[in-house]
């Protein structure tokens, strides 16, 4: 359980890599920067924009406070990937893919 979370939007002064997609967020860029305690534990994290964004819409839309990275990974796949024509071709991961990334940006919900 959460006992705290921060969250604010910072611009990259040096590079930074995403928690969730491994991108590298570049010098300049805005990222989200979170910290927070989990059970007791500290701990921080830097999201890319749709990063962030995939993350607060799955909460938003499954109505939950807490989530998994596996999570969000198994519901971008059933909203995206499942209907694509380019399933059976694609060898990107759902959350590396620019037609998913296209669907996300820092609008939230």
């Amino acid at each position: 359980m959460s006992d705290f979370l921060n969250q604010r939007y910072s611009k990259a002064r040096k590079i930074h890599k995403c928690e969730f997609c491994g991108k590298e967020i570049l010098k300049g860029e805005k990222y989200s920067y979170e910290s927070g305690v989990y059970d007791g534990d500290f701990y921080t994290r830097k999201l890319c924009l749709e990063c962030y964004d995939m993350m607060n819409t799955f909460c938003c839309e499954n109505n939950e406070n807490e989530f998994s990275w596996d999570w969000i990974e198994d519901w971008i796949c059933e909203k995206y990937c499942y209907g694509c024509p380019n399933k059976d071709d694609c060898e990107l991961i759902p959350k590396q893919c620019e037609i998913v990334r296209g669907e996300f940006g820092a609008s939230g919900c």
